[in-house]
């Protein structure tokens, strides 16, 4: 594949090609001599690739020739009993090994005169193309197979690259890998959404079973933390000035660690963007409801509870708890829940205190997930409800405008005619609405996605 970089005012052709070997890694001069012979520009050790005792090289020609040349002659050749695959990558790879070159050449030298600068500013603008066509595979061909969490590795140290738009791209690829690989969550929902009747009041509540469901975000986060990538995200993306980079470096960390304590140096700094955004963003904004849910994945964890409920945050809640869309009082919901069962004594007392539960007694569920966060919290506040509840077997749905009739709704039964025809009518009514609204939210999350 072609990459051109200008020198010296000159367009400069390389072609390059990819090599791949078992076991153990090979000396970059004796590798190097090899593609000699075919006038070899340059050769990229790039290590050992994730979970597999591979190792691989990127290599770079003057002519589309001789990379063609070393396919055929090197390819297949054996150095110190390992034998060497030489390849033209596939295009995500080309697009990953362009972007490592242009990077790795910008970052060279500190001070600049202005026809360098110049030169630097040439190398950016086609650095921006090319990772703006890696933008496009991902959120056209991508989803469709697993993602390659090692684009995240190179595409971490370009937000410190000064063109504006090389960060944006850059930081929206990380957010859509993250979004597919690191929570599950939203697309488990929307899958089980049809045969909610599935879910069970243990897979709601319990923290085992939820960690359980969520097992590949903890190999994803030792991962990212091994390499270096969270605090490459922290330090270029969260700590920045501009507020639409910082929003969105943190809600990636915070989904790289949904359900774990964040690591102390961040905690902070992740916690309050994300509660910043939910108390001044519009709730229509179509990202609201996964910023809501992130921290409410957070609040799974006690060592995060002091900064989510700093700054009189409940308050906040409880104005999403009156929020005309269901998922801000589903989320808000679950995030009291996770502060209850898993809080101390303490922050129970503040939860306890600052929610208003005659708002909670009056939220309109329409679904058996909100209805066993809804029964836990009113438990808590000793709020009794009987026979609501019996492993799934029967149960009765908590839609109530007040505590009264609640319990007439629960608790009564009407042998009038007369009140059975009207009691049909008002289900079927209520069914029509919650339709509606499901139909709505539908819509809402594909076009969040």
């Amino acid at each position: 594949f072609l990459i051109r970089l200008q020198v010296n005012r000159r367009t400069m052709m390389k072609w390059g090609v990819e090599v791949k070997w078992e076991d153990l890694d090979i000396n970059f001069d004796v590798l190097k001599q090899k593609f000699t012979p075919f006038d070899v520009i340059d050769v990229i050790m790039r290590g050992q690739q994730h979970e597999s005792n591979k190792f691989c090289a990127f290599v770079t020609f003057p002519t589309q020739e001789a990379a063609s040349e070393a396919v055929k002659q090197v390819d297949g050749i054996v150095i110190d009993q390992r034998v060497l695959d030489v390849q033209v990558p596939q295009q995500i790879e080309q697009i990953l090994n362009i972007g490592l070159l242009h990077f790795s050449g910008s970052q060279k030298g500190q001070d600049m005169n202005k026809r360098s600068q110049k030169r630097e500013k040439t190398s950016e603008d086609e650095l921006f193309r090319f990772v703006e066509d890696l933008s496009k595979i991902i959120i056209t061909q991508f989803k469709k197979n697993k993602h390659d969490l090692k684009l995240i590795n190179v595409m971490a140290p370009l937000l410190g690259v000064k063109h504006v738009g090389i960060q944006q791209v850059s930081l929206g690829i990380i957010f859509n890998i993250v979004c597919g690989c690191c929570t599950k969550a939203a697309k488990f929902k929307l899958q089980q959404k049809q045969d909610s009747a599935e879910e069970s009041y243990e897979s709601v509540l319990n923290q085992d079973k939820w960690r359980e469901r969520h097992s590949h975000s903890e190999e994803i986060k030792n991962r990212f933390e091994q390499s270096g990538v969270i605090h490459q995200i922290y330090q270029l993306g969260v700590q920045r000035k501009e507020l639409s980079i910082k929003e969105k470096s943190a809600v990636i960390i915070g989904q790289i660690y949904q359900g774990e304590a964040l690591p102390e140096y961040l905690r902070s700094d992740v916690i309050d963007i994300l509660k910043n955004y939910i108390a001044f963003h519009k709730i229509i904004d179509h990202m609201f409801s996964h910023y809501f849910h992130v921290l409410a994945d957070l609040a799974w964890n006690q060592e995060n509870h002091l900064i989510i409920l700093s700054g009189n945050f409940l308050s906040i809640i409880n104005q999403h708890l009156q929020s005309p869309k269901p998922k801000n009082v589903q989320f808000s919901l679950e995030l009291i829940v996770h502060l209850m069962l898993n809080g101390n004594d303490a922050t129970k007392d503040i939860v306890k205190k600052g929610i208003d539960f005659n708002l909670i007694k009056t939220c309109q569920i329409s679904d058996r997930r909100g209805y066993f966060l809804l029964v836990e919290i009113l438990k808590a506040d000793g709020f009794l409800i009987e026979n609501v509840y019996d492993k799934g077997k029967n149960e009765q749905k908590l839609t109530v405008e007040d505590e009264d009739e609640d319990e007439q709704e629960i608790g009564e039964d009407t042998n009038d005619d007369g009140g059975e025809e009207q009691g049909k009518q008002d289900k079927e009514q209520k069914q029509e609405k919650q339709n509606e609204s499901q139909q709505k939210e539908k819509k809402e999350e594909r076009k969040g996605e």
